[in-house]
């Protein structure tokens, strides 16, 4: 049997379910994706990072309760993953003293399973300099 694993991205606060939904949700300074419907990502942050997907594996489709589209990636649990989106910031000095002077991140993320769950570690997110990402 298979083992899938989705996710679903998003930077919308009213999904907590909370009062903060009658409020407009915060602005991303540094980084705030949106997925398009072709599968490509668009960072509309003032920063206006390049954002690059790698791999495969992963879809992009509209989401009604969100009313926005989200990625769905196909990726083993605990595993190299096979589909991506990048933003390279090693030459953005803006964004990595950004980063260095606090910072706070944001996600929404549902995984869905088949079977029993791997006990190894995911990163739906990460930030790293070396290494596959998983």
């Amino acid at each position: 049997m298979k083992k899938k694993t989705t996710f679903f991205l998003t930077a919308l606060m009213c999904a907590l379910g909370t009062s903060v939904c009658a409020q407009e949700p915060p602005v991303a300074d540094l980084l705030d994706v949106q997925f398009r419907n072709d599968g490509t990502a668009v960072d509309v942050s003032p920063m206006e990072n390049e954002i690059e997907f790698i791999g495969s594996g992963t879809v992009v489709d509209a989401h009604a309760y969100f009313g926005r589209n989200v990625a769905i990636f196909d990726n083993p649990w605990g595993k190299a993953c096979k589909g991506y989106y990048k933003v390279d910031f090693e030459n953005n000095e803006a964004f990595r003293a950004a980063l260095a002077d606090g910072h706070s991140l944001e996600m929404l993320v549902k995984a869905s399973f088949e079977g029993t769950i791997a006990n190894a570690e995911a990163k739906p997110f990460s930030a790293m300099q070396g290494g596959l990402a998983s």
